[in-house]
């Protein structure tokens, strides 16, 4: 349920040798909700100056709900733009955590840039239709159960108790019938 594409902005001239990447991540999705991971990280041996800026255009099929990130100033809801006004450390990222709720039933690839002294790249992750639950509704690796999944297996299991029981008490019966003998 997570993709990751990677892009690296080339460094301003008066940061020699640095640069900044940024990182979309699908962190979690259900089929009505997912929320993203925008990671800027700054790989290089020097502090990388601010301000730099994020933007999220949601594509077709999401819906804003809400975003936070330390050290970022954001705003909008169709197109998100989160400022980070201060600098960045060698070595160090920044991450703005973006909720969405889906709509629709496809696949919905959701892109956000960077913007770093005038230079843009992008990175994208892709919402996979029914990417939160299986058909079966049990979730997919990496979603944690949550109390209806829970009882709805608990149920399942129940069922299956109840049916060898069953059948355990009809072999007996069965059994009872054919020998004419009483068993405890």
């Amino acid at each position: 349920v997570t993709h990751a594409a990677a892009a690296t902005v080339p460094t301003a001239s008066t940061v020699p040798g640095g640069t900044l990447t940024i990182v979309k991540t699908l962190d979690r999705a259900t089929d009505s909700t997912a929320t993203w991971n925008l990671t800027v990280t700054n790989p290089g041996a020097a502090v990388y100056p601010g301000p730099f800026t994020v933007t999220d255009p949601l594509p077709k099929g999401l819906t804003f709900d809400s975003v936070s990130g330390t050290g970022w100033t954001c705003t909008g809801t169709a197109t998100i733009t989160c400022i980070h006004a201060r600098d960045l450390a060698a070595g160090a990222s920044t991450t703005i955590n973006l909720v969405t709720t889906v709509s629709g039933g496809k696949d919905i690839t959701n892109v956000a840039s960077l913007d770093v002294g005038g230079i843009t790249k992008t990175s994208a992750s892709t919402y996979p239709a029914g990417s939160g639950f299986a058909s079966t509704g049990v979730p997919t690796a990496g979603f944690a159960f949550t109390g209806s999944e829970a009882q709805r297996l608990g149920l399942l299991g129940l069922i299956g108790i109840g049916g060898g029981l069953f059948l355990v008490v009809a072999a007996r019966k069965r059994r009872d019938d054919e020998t004419g003998v009483l068993s405890e």
